[in-house]
């Protein structure tokens, strides 16, 4: 029998609450070569993480450096209005105060553009690298010859016969893989 047909029978018939009973487990043993990758682990696990996460950094290093330098800034704008308060008159005083404030509010602008800009390359960087899982997951189930790879975060057992993540986190670390 068709196992895409019969796969497709069995999706139907548990989407729709249908009992699929032992006649189905039977078949799906006989038939199917089914495994199991736990992608978060191999999300953690694999070296493009690293050098993904070292190239953001250096991405937004001389913006984080330029929002620091600001930061302290304003400290010592601060600093200076608490030690000098006594002999500065009301005008600099007020001075003072509205440079701080101006200044804390382009920091503000600043820090929310740098963390949006951040997050967004950040999520794309993650896209790219659960694509890049994905294409690892296929090519060791094309190799094996499975017919169904599960996420492990949706499966209550797995047997480690049937586990494939540390192929899948082997073949992302070759060098040739990508």
């Amino acid at each position: 029998m068709n196992k895409r047909f019969i796969l497709g029978a069995i999706i139907a018939m548990l989407s729709m609450g249908i009992s699929t009973g032992p006649l189905t487990s039977t078949i799906l043993a006989a038939d199917l070569k089914i495994a199991v990758v736990n992608v978060r682990a191999v999300a953690t696990q694999i070296p493009q993480r690293d050098s993904i996460a070292a190239a953001l950094q250096q991405e937004f290093k001389e913006r984080g450096d330029e929002l620091r330098a600001i930061e302290d800034d304003i400290k010592k704008m601060q600093a200076k209005g608490q030690a000098d308060q006594l002999t500065m008159s009301e005008q600099q005083k007020t001075e003072l105060i509205r440079n701080i404030q101006e200044k804390a509010g382009g920091f503000k602008l600043k820090q929310q553009a740098f963390q949006e800009d951040f997050k967004g390359r950040s999520d794309a960087e993650q896209r790219n690298m659960l694509i890049l899982i994905k294409k690892a997951i296929d090519q060791v189930a094309l190799a094996d010859s499975y017919d169904i790879v599960l996420q492990a975060e949706s499966v209550a057992y797995i047997s480690d016969r049937v586990d494939i993540t540390q192929k899948v986190i082997a073949l992302m670390a070759d060098p040739k893989f990508n």
